[in-house]
């Protein structure tokens, strides 16, 4: 049975840094040889690396949830929604041992 609202996770194309929905051209990064770059967010990723390449998951979190609250969801959700999200995007998978 499909869900009634579909979760970020089904709606892509999204970062897999910040979790981003990317639908225009600009929000896509660009790698060192100007081709976009479909996995990451331009304000992740540009020229071939992460803007912030120390960025901790803990601190991508604290990042995020002000920009959901200003676009007005409340805070304990916006937050719930991130900490559930961000460990599945792939810049913050943990390599197979």
């Amino acid at each position: 049975m499909a869900t009634a609202h579909p979760t970020p996770l089904e709606r892509g194309p999204f970062c897999q840094s910040c979790g981003m929905p990317m639908t225009r051209a600009d929000d896509f990064a660009r790698g060192v040889d100007g081709y976009r770059i479909n996995d990451y967010c331009t304000f992740c990723y540009d020229a071939g690396g992460f803007t912030e390449p120390s960025l901790t998951m803990r601190l991508m979190i604290e990042k995020c949830v002000p920009f959901m609250v200003r676009g007005g969801m409340p805070e304990p959700q916006a937050r719930g929604l991130v900490e559930s999200v961000l460990p599945r995007l792939r810049r913050w998978q943990q390599p197979p041992r």
